[in-house]
């Protein structure tokens, strides 16, 4: 009598680590994505050229930001001349560079950028720029 109720306890408490160990396992595996992947949506991508504002001579642009931690992917968007105002797109991609080159016409322009990755989108970054005409 003695050695079943033992037996019973020892299988109670098998059955209880059993279950324990799957539960974790179960919520350790149906939240990884979680553990590995950084919340960027309170960041801003930190642009270094061009800067809001800025008046260019020249039509072969760099469009060059910071590299942002957890970001996999920079999503670009150029507009002209306005995005109120908005009467050609000149670009609108997913990168995974930290820049790009266009050559652009004289013009008015404004640019965003955003990082992104499989669970967050940061802030959206938006500049202007004009291009002046380089004869002057």
């Amino acid at each position: 009598m003695i050695s079943l109720i033992l037996n019973e306890k020892a299988m109670r408490h098998t059955k209880k680590k059993f279950i324990t160990i799957n539960l974790l396992a179960l919520l350790v595996l149906s939240s990884c994505d979680d553990f590995f992947i950084k919340d960027i949506s309170d960041k801003t991508i930190q642009v270094v050229c061009p800067l809001d504002k800025s008046e260019l001579s020249l039509n072969q642009q760099s469009f060059v930001w910071a590299e942002e931690e957890g970001v996999e992917k920079y999503h670009v968007v150029i507009v002209s001349p306005s995005f109120k105002n908005i009467q050609r797109y000149v670009c609108d991609s997913l990168i995974t560079n930290y820049k790009m080159e266009l050559n652009l016409p004289m013009g008015d322009y404004q640019w965003s950028i955003q990082g992104v990755n499989s669970e967050y989108k940061s802030l959206i970054n938006y500049l202007s720029f004009k291009i002046l005409d380089d004869e002057k």
